[in-house]
């Protein structure tokens, strides 16, 4: 296992200044949540594929963020 921070921090912070993204990406849970699952996963995580993320994630998330509005929609049809 990798212990040293600082051969790590250079690698998330070249993905985030290649990709174009805020650097307060660092001060959201989510990003936290996402380094804390990568620290207790085993050796050998795969990342998503391209098609993972764009079809079948991308799909799942919109079909539960429509069932979570419903709720509202629901409401406003009253």
């Amino acid at each position: 296992m990798l212990k040293d921070r600082a051969l790590v921090i250079p690698d998330i912070f070249k993905c985030i200044y290649d990709n174009v993204l805020p650097f307060n990406l660092v001060r959201n849970s989510l990003f936290v949540q996402m380094l804390n699952f990568f620290a207790k996963y085993e050796r050998g995580l795969k990342p998503p594929t391209y098609h993972e993320l764009r079809v079948s994630y991308l799909k799942n998330a919109i079909v539960n963020i429509q069932a979570s509005l419903n709720k509202y929609k629901v409401k406003w049809d009253k």
